[in-house]
């Protein structure tokens, strides 16, 4: 049938593009999840290594406080005799280096050797931090402080090709699953969809011969499909009443003949438009069963993340899809729940949420999907960028007669020119088409968000936002109270 394998075309296609993306999004934070987890190793052995260097001095310093420089070369001395054979990996290699680029001590090198590469130059000129650099024809990649008392500066590196060693082996193995997730879902999928276009078939079926002239056909329904037996029922009725009726006002044959065939193109018409309107509650009745299916896939494998995410999007997918406009503020709270969810699951809980709402506006009413985009901006331009975990508070108030939301998060902040370009976009909304043709991604939503308020309330309702760099973005909504 062309149902099904238009169903089957464009259900796998959404499963391969969700396989794919989820492939790609482990590969990213698998790599940065080795990316830092090597780089704090380092640094935790660099500091080993600088506390050794430190004891060393503090034990000189207290020992004799008037002659400390006539002790300097040997407390040095022992140092470096310390940290002889010294080793980190297959690859690492530990360096100390003179403010002049001398060697004080490496493996493979002469104490006072100068280190004629360029990025000792960077080491000693930049104190402290991480770098990558070319040596012997790897690509390396270092962590290094500087030891001021003696203006030493400590660095200790690995090649990259060890630093990801395991990389491919983590890669491959969320393909692996990823691709048992997929097979299996297509696999359900296909059983699903043959019964329910099969019945779709069966019932097209009986509407043919129908409309050969068979009233005597009857439709057996063979599906749990509420719809569909409905269907099925409807039209088993329609031709029941289409029969009685024409046998009891035709005498001849001839009348009955053009009655029935008048009767039979209008009635179906009218379940044709009915099947056609079936058809297109298929997608999002499948959808919904799809993501039950890898509800039960997580909850068979013991994958509570699998779960969650699967439940959350079906609830986003019925709010999303729900009619009406207007929505209690109870329930755009509850999507937004859903959708941190599956967003702190994807970032592996890089930030912890804080919603607080007073239960007194649960049942005021407000437009749908105003305050998700306003999330979705502090996650991915605040949050995400922003090194270590951040944090995100939404709160709701009833202030002054009117509704009041803040969002506010720690991330990266914005540039004080990025943010006056911004709130003078939000100030006035017959500005908004030009700003939004050059303005950056994250004011889009925004500006979107603004306009609808505006338009729908007035104009002493909408958005003002501030931010500081490095310092987090702070977002207030304010809505009528309804």
């Amino acid at each position: 049938m062309k149902l099904q394998h238009e169903l089957n075309a464009v259900s796998m296609l959404i499963l391969i593009l969700l396989s794919i993306a989820i492939v790609s999004a482990g590969i990213v934070m698998i790599t940065r999840t080795v990316y830092d987890l090597n780089t704090r190793l380092l640094q935790l052995e660099l500091s080993n290594v600088k506390n050794k260097i430190e004891s060393v001095y503090n034990i000189l310093v207290e020992t004799d406080l008037s002659n400390v420089d006539r002790y300097v070369k040997s407390a040095q001395g022992e140092v470096v005799s310390g940290l002889a054979g010294y080793r980190f990996g297959e690859s690492g290699h530990l360096y100390i280096l003179t403010d002049g680029e001398k060697v004080i001590y490496h493996r493979d090198l002469t104490a006072g050797t100068r280190l004629s590469y360029p990025f000792a130059a960077t080491l000693v000129l930049r104190e402290h931090g991480t770098m990558e650099y070319e040596y012997n024809g790897k690509t390396r990649f270092c962590v290094f402080e500087t030891f001021k008392p003696w203006r030493w500066t400590i660095a200790l590196s690995i090649t990259t090709d060890e630093m990801f060693a395991y990389r491919a082996t983590f890669i491959r193995i969320v393909t692996i699953v990823t691709a048992l997730i997929l097979l299996l879902s297509i696999i359900t999928f296909l059983l699903f969809s043959r019964r329910i276009t099969g019945s779709i078939g069966r019932t097209l079926a009986g509407l043919k011969e129908v409309e050969e002239g068979n009233l005597d056909v009857r439709i057996v329904p063979q599906t749990r499909t509420e719809e569909i037996v409905r269907l099925q029922q409807g039209i088993n009725s329609m031709v029941e009443k289409i029969r009685q009726r024409t046998e009891e006002l035709l005498q001849s044959k001839e009348e009955k003949m053009r009655i029935e065939k008048r009767l039979l193109q209008e009635e179906l018409q009218h379940k044709e438009a009915e099947i056609s309107a079936l058809q297109s509650q298929i997608n999002p009745h499948f959808l919904y069963n799809t993501l039950e299916c890898m509800n039960s896939i997580g909850a068979l494998h013991d994958v509570a993340e699998i779960q969650e995410i699967a439940m959350s999007l079906s609830d986003l997918f019925k709010y999303a899809i729900k009619g009406g406009k207007i929505v209690p503020v109870s329930e755009e709270i509850r999507s937004v729940e859903n959708y941190l969810k599956i967003q702190k699951i994807r970032f592996l809980d890089k930030f912890q949420v804080d919603i607080c709402v007073d239960s007194s506006i649960g049942q005021m009413k407000m437009l749908k999907f105003l305050l998700q985009p306003i999330i979705e901006n502090s996650i991915f331009h605040g949050l995400e960028p922003k090194l270590g975990k951040g944090n995100l508070r939404i709160n709701g108030t009833l202030s002054r007669g009117f509704i009041e939301f803040v969002i506010e998060d720690d991330g990266i902040g914005m540039e004080s020119e990025s943010l006056s370009f911004l709130r003078s976009g939000l100030s006035e909304t017959s500005s908004a088409p030009a700003v939004l043709e050059t303005s950056e991604r994250r004011s889009v939503g925004l500006f979107n968000i603004q306009n609808r308020i505006k338009l729908v309330y007035g104009d002493q309702y909408g958005l003002d936002i501030d931010s500081n760099r490095h310092a987090g973005t702070t977002v207030r909504m304010r809505l009528p109270r309804l």
